[in-house]
């Protein structure tokens, strides 16, 4: 039972890692190759060319990124219950170096060694640097903490409680996406490859059409929360039905925009009637749930 008790804690850390990291590296390397993308594009086409270097490089990077987040997540939480200690910096120093290494273990064991040294020192410097900064705040009078105390909490709860949400939005799209896609493209790589090659044909059809689907996923869950989030806020209603619908038929429009107005139209409507119908089996599910155990 205890082992079962810890399942659920660390799926929801497993979430947090995948979603914060895949928000992190789309972010960061979105507007790294844009910048780069509209400086060595021909200026008569800078803003395609910047649109296709987002597009040709940002999956890959945050599906590393992700990766790199689930496997240090496995290893920190492995590493946690060894020791018995949580909240532990040695825990995450000892995962970046193996997580870093093991990243880099197909290039051989000198790469390997390097890559593990590297990331324990990144790790310790990080974890020098969130005690120092702990330390730092310790420092501050309390006066100035609590001034404008009332005026800061409740935005910053807000905002707190956006972050949060966002990230467990991303992290369970990502993860959905990347566990189905494996197991379709694994089963369709098996089917269609010839018969000497079936596992290396199934690795090749998961290593290149996962990231891209997850991605989008991953995506797709960040501006529908978006939305939703400013539906919910102008109807000043929380946890609505019709802000889900209303924020489906928008964001599946987003999506097909560059089609063309009747693609908008279209993927729209497809997305609500589509959010529409889980809304009405939920309700129908838990009036059945109520009836049979009133």
């Amino acid at each position: 039972m205890p082992i079962c008790d810890e399942l659920p804690e660390f799926r929801y850390r497993l979430i947090d890692y995948v979603g914060l990291s895949y928000l992190i590296g789309a972010g960061g390397s979105s507007a790294f190759h844009l910048v780069r993308g509209l400086r060595n594009s021909p200026s008569s086409g800078r803003l395609a060319g910047a649109v296709r270097a987002v597009g040709a490089n940002v999956p890959p990077f945050a599906a590393g990124c992700v990766a790199y987040a689930a496997v240090y997540c496995a290893v920190e939480s492995a590493v946690s219950r060894a020791r018995r200690r949580d909240q532990d910096h040695w825990n995450s120093i000892a995962a970046g170096a193996v997580t870093s290494g093991l990243f880099q273990v197909h290039r051989g064991a000198a790469a390997a060694a390097r890559s593990t040294l590297f990331g324990a020192t990144l790790f310790a410097a990080t974890a020098v640097f969130e005690v120092s900064l702990g330390r730092l705040v310790s420092l501050v009078p309390q006066i100035h903490r609590h001034r404008h105390r009332s005026e800061e909490i409740p935005i910053r709860d807000k905002l707190l409680e956006f972050r949060h949400r966002l990230i467990d939005y991303v992290g369970v799209t990502y993860l959905n996406g990347a566990g189905g896609g494996s197991v379709f493209h694994l089963i369709r790589g098996l089917h269609n490859s010839p018969s000497g090659g079936h596992l290396a044909c199934a690795v090749h059809a998961i290593g290149m059409n996962v990231p891209r689907l997850a991605g989008t996923g991953g995506a797709y869950a960040a501006v529908f929360y978006a939305i939703e989030t400013a539906v919910s806020h102008a109807r000043q209603r929380d946890q609505d039905h019709w802000d889900s619908i209303a924020a489906s038929a928008a964001t599946s429009g987003l999506s097909r925009v560059r089609r063309g107005t009747t693609a908008a139209a279209c993927s729209s409507l497809f997305g609500a009637t589509l959010i529409a119908r889980a809304a009405v089996f939920e309700l129908s599910l838990c009036r059945l749930v109520s009836w049979l155990d009133p």
